[in-house]
């Protein structure tokens, strides 16, 4: 029973934070568009929460994670404006994807930092599919974090955090230089060299490849299919954030599962 309450008080906490993580989503890319000295405060504090159709402030009730989405049938309770997807969507990752990575981990801390390194994922995942943008305000402490981390030598020691988040960094960058020379265009955004230094902070420099590889094949595949059904403009640059992070959290919870599929490449 005791157990049965732990996943159940991840959960209620996971939707709490996912409600936290729409607020980021939406107001962190806005935050830096206005950070030429507006006068206007906008932060993740305040203006308070309403509708951006009709400017209606979100009370109480609005805001129950999931609940809340439901009972308003998707719907603004003042204008009737539908409400994104992904707001639910968001709420559910925040609560659901704790639960499928924190099983992965026998030890405490290591399960809690791998709630943490999900949730950011998801606020890093979201921005970035519709901005292009990775803030440095979530990739830079993901990768201290990363880095303290392996100071206590919570999922790799400080020698394999360090040499992880140089060669994340070093190699990603070497490689957009190099993709940018060939194709006459930048190919890899700064945001990306900085997440994959975070990245390597977790995973140390050992699964790296792996990761690399899993995200340049998840988005190749993706970036068809959407193409191919006519979801996207075969000319558009696509966000490759996404796709490396979903790939860092493969790899930080199920590497040992992965070895086996990925050992005769990247692993000895």
């Amino acid at each position: 029973m005791q157990g049965l309450e732990i996943w159940i008080g991840l959960a209620v906490l996971g939707l709490m934070v996912g409600s936290f993580l729409n607020v980021v989503i939406h107001r962190l890319p806005i935050m830096i568009d206005r950070a030429d000295g507006s006068a206007e405060r906008y932060d993740l504090v305040l203006p308070p929460s309403g509708c951006p159709a009709c400017g209606r402030r979100l009370r109480f009730r609005d805001n129950v994670p999931l609940l809340s989405f439901v009972l308003l049938r998707g719907r603004c309770a003042g204008c009737g404006t539908r409400i994104s997807w992904r707001y639910p969507l968001v709420e559910a990752l925040g609560a659901t994807l704790p639960l499928a990575v924190v099983p992965a981990f026998a030890d405490p801390m290591q399960a809690a930092a791998a709630a943490v390194f999900v949730w950011f994922a998801i606020a890093i995942l979201f921005i970035d599919a519709e901005t292009q943008l990775i803030p440095d305000a979530l990739s830079l402490p993901l990768l201290w974090i990363g880095l303290l981390l392996g100071a206590g030598g919570v999922f790799v020691g400080a020698p394999a955090a360090i040499l992880g988040a140089a060669a994340g960094y070093g190699g990603l960058q070497l490689l957009g230089w190099t993709a940018q020379a060939a194709l006459g265009r930048p190919a890899l955004g700064a945001g990306d060299v900085k997440l994959f230094a975070a990245l390597g902070a977790w995973l140390g420099w050992q699964p790296l490849p792996a990761t690399l590889f899993l995200a340049c094949l998840t988005g190749t595949l993706a970036t068809a299919i959407l193409a191919l059904f006519g979801r996207r403009d075969r000319q558009a640059p696509v966000a490759f954030g996404p796709f490396l992070i979903a790939a860092g959290i493969l790899m930080l919870a199920f590497e040992q599962q992965m070895r086996p599929l990925l050992g005769p490449l990247f692993f000895r």
